[in-house]
């Protein structure tokens, strides 16, 4: 990463926190490829991806989160993906880095996720950088069933052992 692509990291983060601009993922994403490799290289340690996938040219770096972060937090985390994308574009700008965060399942459905200031930073939906519930299942998936297909295994998995299950919680009960 660049001096220049901190700097603009820093411009999005600040603009958003003033709330002087909403969240636009491909904007970030095109301004930071812009100037990708303009500027001074800065030695950065980048932490925190927990999936790190490729598929054909896409560079999917993905940060799994619990459904109820901090209010704070989003904004550190919208920092973290912009610096992951910015070097990422450095090594080559011809990648197409898609990074976003990753909530395994929505409390709210069946109504959008909503929660603080995930808004405020984060664009999401099926395009956007906050992937919820079956957003980021049928996203990591790379299929618009992988969410139904997953609940329908964890049905079945629970059918499956559900008499087990309710005899070992029984006998424990008793026991203690």
């Amino acid at each position: 990463m660049t001096s220049l692509a901190q700097a603009k990291i820093d411009e999005v983060v600040n603009r958003l926190e003033t709330r002087v601009s909403t969240p636009n993922m491909i904007k970030e994403l095109a301004e930071l490829r812009e100037m990708a490799a303009q500027g001074i290289p800065q030695n950065r340690s980048l932490t925190g991806v927990d999936l790190y996938l490729t598929r054909s040219n896409d560079l999917l770096l993905i940060d799994v989160k619990t459904v109820k972060p901090n209010y704070g937090n989003f904004k550190g985390f919208k920092r973290q993906m912009l610096e992951w994308a910015a070097a990422a574009y450095y090594k080559s700008r011809e990648t197409n880095v898609m990074p976003f965060l990753g909530m395994p399942y929505n409390p709210f459905e069946p109504d959008d996720y909503e929660f603080m200031s995930s808004k405020q930073y984060f664009d999401s939906g099926v395009d956007g950088q906050l992937k919820v519930g079956p957003y980021f299942w049928n996203y990591l998936g790379d299929d618009e069933t992988a969410y139904s297909s997953l609940v329908a295994c964890f049905q079945r998995a629970g059918d499956e052992v559900r008499d087990e299950l309710e005899e070992y919680i029984r006998q424990y009960i008793e026991n203690h």
